[in-house]
């Protein structure tokens, strides 16, 4: 049993390298999969972990390693590919590369900093991967004209990466999702940001991954503001 969280963890890390063959591959049904199996397994471990009470240092590690992967370098591609796909030479599109760079560094720090129960230091990387990851979505799946007019453009591409990148890295605090009870007080902007988010995704479909971020980010400047007001 001390081994099942790492197993889920190493299949995170498999889930990431299988997105990146098939994006390549052009198998889009299969990277979708792929991206949901990385969400999946990455909560997985970290879940059975903590009902298992299994806390080993290795097993940190090899978390933040698998991330790097699967919330790093796979992303990194899918941004990779929808810019190539933009243009006539691809000469934009290493650019999309500083997010797995941004995501290593963030990951390193978050293994030897000391972390906060109540928020994260910067964007979290699995957060900015399912970003975009609702572009690939978005760009793959969706049949609505104007949010692929809205996201699938060079400019929103890029921007997004290069803001992402630096939002990682960044000292800005992004409060944690998971909770310690289910009452309103002590968990507004969780509850807030569920409700928001559902709404999100009955309104705009496959545009939604993307835009629950983006509410994520703003929630958690809204959150900082009102926590540096306070009394």
């Amino acid at each position: 049993m001390q081994w099942l969280p790492n197993l889920f963890t190493l299949a995170n890390l498999v889930s990431g390298c299988t997105i990146i063959v098939a994006v390549f591959e052009s198998r889009t049904e299969l990277a979708l999969w792929a991206m949901l199996a990385c969400l999946i397994f990455d909560f997985l471990d970290g879940m059975v972990a903590r009902a298992l009470k299994i806390f080993h240092p290795l097993g940190a590690q090899l978390d933040s390693l698998a991330d790097v992967i699967s919330f790093g370098v796979a992303p990194g591609i899918v941004g990779y590919h929808l810019l190539d796909g933009l243009q006539a030479n691809g000469s934009w599109a290493w650019l999309a590369f500083l997010f797995p760079a941004m995501a290593a560094i963030r990951l390193a720090r978050f293994n030897v900093e000391e972390g906060e129960d109540n928020f994260f230091v910067g964007l979290p990387s699995p957060a900015a991967a399912v970003f975009m990851f609702g572009l690939y979505l978005l760009d793959t799946q969706s049949d609505c004209d104007a949010c692929n007019a809205l996201f699938l453009n060079l400019p929103v591409i890029l921007g997004s990466t290069t803001v992402l990148s630096f939002l990682m890295v960044s000292n800005l605090p992004h409060f944690n999702l998971k909770v310690k009870h289910l009452r309103w007080q002590g968990n507004e902007m969780r509850w807030i940001f569920v409700a928001l988010s559902v709404l999100l995704l009955f309104l705009l479909r496959e545009a939604a991954l993307s835009s629950i971020i983006v509410l994520y980010i703003l929630l958690s400047l809204i959150a900082q503001s009102f926590k540096r007001i306070s009394p």
